[in-house]
């Protein structure tokens, strides 16, 4: 028998495993699929708000040197 056997042991199994594992596949799809839409729009919308992030991040960083002790 030896690898055969390994074979027709392991392989119902394996089948019934992935068959089970199936929606928790489609979940994890769906969900990277939406990640990777999410981080497009966040990239695309980088350029538009590049004028406020630097308006905010220069007064973040000069904030603390307006501070005395």
């Amino acid at each position: 028998m030896g690898a055969l056997g390994l074979v027709e042991k392991l392989a119902p199994a394996m089948a019934s495993t992935v068959l089970a594992a199936t929606p928790v596949i489609n979940a994890v799809v769906g969900g990277l699929t939406q990640l990777g839409s999410g981080l497009a729009g966040f990239f695309q919308g980088l350029p538009s708000g590049a004028q406020g992030a630097v308006a905010g991040l220069s007064g973040l960083f000069q904030a603390p040197s307006g501070v005395t002790v």
